[in-house]
């Protein structure tokens, strides 16, 4: 019998999120927040409300976490959104300043 990768764990681990398992949300909190906080914090106009911005960016995650499939690392799936949202919220700010 072979070991569960941690491939299967990450799939099981959204699965249980998918489920709504709030202990499996804060393990995936805890394992993708640190690399959104340094997205976040690489855009210096954004830093002072990047607690705001951090809770959009898991609340798109959450909700876009049924289209992951799988073919690229979770992280990188979820770099792109933050970007992405970064970017809106860049956006949104230029365009009522």
């Amino acid at each position: 019998m072979s070991e569960p990768t941690a491939r299967d764990d990450l799939a099981s681990l959204i699965a249980r999120v998918q489920q709504r398992d709030e202990s499996a949300a804060r393990v995936l909190v805890a394992r993708l927040g640190p690399d959104l906080r340094r997205i976040v914090h690489s855009y210096p106009t954004l830093s002072e409300d990047s607690d705001d911005l951090m809770q959009d960016i898991f609340f798109k995650i959450f909700l876009k976490l049924s289209s992951y499939r799988g073919d690229a690392p979770l992280e990188h799936w979820a770099s792109r959104l933050a970007r992405y949202t970064c970017i809106d919220r860049l956006r949104r700010k230029k365009a009522c300043p």
